[in-house]
């Protein structure tokens, strides 16, 4: 409380008078002020006392503090301890409407907040529930990482990630996806994209027509088929796939055999080994690798359990029943004909 002359005077003084005790150096001087000189109107209550000032410190909420420097021009401060309020703080707006508003104030800077650390993987923002649970890493949070633009996370964990490429990947996905694709064809077959209903619409319309439905004719690899399939269950299947099955009275599939009227027609295809709950084939493409068809020929329910021959059974009480031909040496169109000729 000096003047510019470096003077105290007494009428400045709560208490009109000052001592060294109250003082932390023993001594007050003008440079001490912003300008050079301090007034009761300056201090919230007209009154400064030893409990309101220590050394470097600022007391906020008479337990909290702010350590360093401070000015008053421009309200820089600087420090190491805490900043502590109980209402709203606002920055570039007088009427914070929440307990911390950011606005640009009229100024034509292109950002308003800014968060950085030196930290890798810092969740920079976080937003939670504390009185619901009071762990921290609960609720949606935000980081950057080095080797990543963004993350957003929940409960901790890496739910959206967004790459330095700006692509993006989601939780339980080991790819980024770099685009949301409306290509009905859906020709390039990545992983990198994501089609539109648009996309999987005009896909899906181009693939099974009102008029047409297309079955693919070359399945895939050895052991798989292509067509009209169901899951039902098969009670004997020692073939394996490609096994002519007929439906048994429990209404389950065994092994088709063209020596016996209770062993035909063969009515499907084992689409899968074994026995259980399996895919056979009703109608449709299948290949076996170990097959050696002669393409053209039609093919028929064989003599041995599950078989399917390309030499019609001769042989009298057997039956013929075509149920196909071969469109390649490892692969065949399967269609079954009900029809059966008894041999006499």
């Amino acid at each position: 409380m000096a003047d510019r002359n470096t003077t105290i005077r007494a009428s400045q003084l709560r208490n009109f008078s000052v001592t060294a005790e109250d003082l932390e150096n023993n001594s007050i001087t003008g440079n001490k002020f912003i300008d050079l000189t301090i007034s009761g109107s300056k201090i919230s209550n007209s009154t400064v006392t030893d409990g309101k000032l220590a050394s470097s410190y600022v007391y906020a909420d008479g337990t909290r503090s702010l350590t360093g420097t401070w000015s008053y021009g421009s309200f820089d401060i600087s420090g190491s301890g805490d900043i502590f309020t109980t209402g709203n703080m606002g920055v570039g707006t007088a009427t914070a409407n929440a307990r911390l508003e950011v606005e640009d104030g009229g100024t034509t800077k292109s950002v308003v907040l800014k968060v950085t650390a030196d930290d890798d993987s810092l969740w920079a923002l976080q937003v939670g529930n504390d009185t619901a649970n009071t762990v921290d890493n609960r609720g949606l949070g935000f980081y950057i990482s080095n080797a990543n633009f963004g993350v957003i996370g929940h409960n901790g964990v890496d739910s959206i990630v967004i790459n330095t490429s700006g692509n993006v990947k989601l939780r339980g996905s080991s790819n980024f996806v770099n685009e949301f694709s409306t290509d009905g064809t859906l020709v390039d077959n990545s992983d990198l994209a994501i089609p539109t209903e648009q996309a999987v619409k005009t896909y899906v319309d181009a693939q099974v027509s009102p008029d047409t439905i297309e079955i693919d004719p070359t399945p895939p690899s050895s052991g798989t088929a292509r067509g009209m399939t169901a899951t039902m269950t098969v009670d004997v299947n020692a073939t394996g796939f490609g096994a002519a099955l007929y439906m048994a009275s429990d209404g389950n599939f065994e092994e088709a055999n063209a020596t016996s009227s209770g062993t035909v027609p063969c009515t499907a295809l084992s689409a899968e080994s074994g026995t259980g709950s399996k895919m056979v084939l009703l109608v449709g493409f299948a290949r076996n690798d170990a097959w050696n068809w002669t393409a053209g020929e039609m093919i028929y329910v064989g003599t041995s359990n599950g078989s399917l021959t390309q030499i019609q059974p001769s042989s009298s009480g057997e039956f013929v029943q075509l149920v196909g031909y071969a469109t390649h040496a490892d692969r065949i169109y399967f269609n079954p004909n009900l029809a059966m000729n008894e041999l006499a």
